[in-house]
């Protein structure tokens, strides 16, 4: 569907308007519940990523970017062990939107990869995407925070904390092509350059 520029911001400001409620969703455990929760988001994200590293390596693969995601996930262990713990859905793009026109309305789909964690990492689906800082999403920050309880601020912090969940994202991107795709597929090429693209942008501000 072909959106008006005025029906696109309309669901832009829907994505944003369903992520500010579900952050107002609190748990006291982070991470996946099928994996097992942990008692900080620190714990949580080494635990994760250490999973898609031990993946990658079980796989045959190397994935330097990845140990380099898990030495940096320690370096900010202090910031991390901060965070609230909120429901994420960490997969909000268009493409998992549908929208009905007749109302204006939108709903989702694919919540499959939700877990609980950092309110911070849904902005990666949010304005420019994900191979853009969150210093880049200052318009989507602030419709969020005129609707959402908790506001969450462009600050140094935040920024590292957005920057760890890209590497995360990565991180997931560089493992999966490995498991659903052939080498010649264009998915896997995709991957492996956002990948490349999301590590380069991300390590540039941790």
């Amino acid at each position: 569907m072909n959106f008006s520029e005025k029906e696109y911001e309309n669901v832009q400001k829907q994505k944003i308007g369903m992520l500010s409620k579900i952050h107002r969703i609190t748990n006291d455990r982070f991470g996946y519940m099928q994996m097992g929760l942990m008692d900080s988001w620190y714990e949580a994200l080494k635990h994760m990523a250490f999973s898609l590293v031990n993946d990658c390596k079980e796989l045959g693969k190397d994935t330097p970017d990845g140990e380099k995601f898990l030495s940096l996930i320690d370096k900010y262990e202090k910031l991390l062990r901060e965070v609230p713990c909120r429901m994420v859905n960490f997969d909000l793009w268009d493409s998992n939107v549908l929208y009905n026109a007749g109302i204006g309305k939108i709903c989702w789909i694919d919540p499959e990869r939700g877990f609980w964690g950092d309110p911070v990492a849904d902005f990666i689906t949010l304005g420019p995407g994900q191979k853009s800082p969150l210093s880049d999403k200052q318009k989507e920050l602030d419709i969020y925070n005129g609707m959402a309880k908790e506001k969450i601020r462009l600050t140094k912090e935040t920024e590292i904390r957005y920057a760890l969940a890209v590497c995360y994202l990565a991180l997931i991107e560089e493992v999966e092509k490995y498991v659903r795709y052939e080498e010649d597929d264009p998915t896997y090429i995709r991957n492996t350059v956002d990948a490349r693209d999301m590590y380069d942008m991300a390590f540039g501000i941790l």
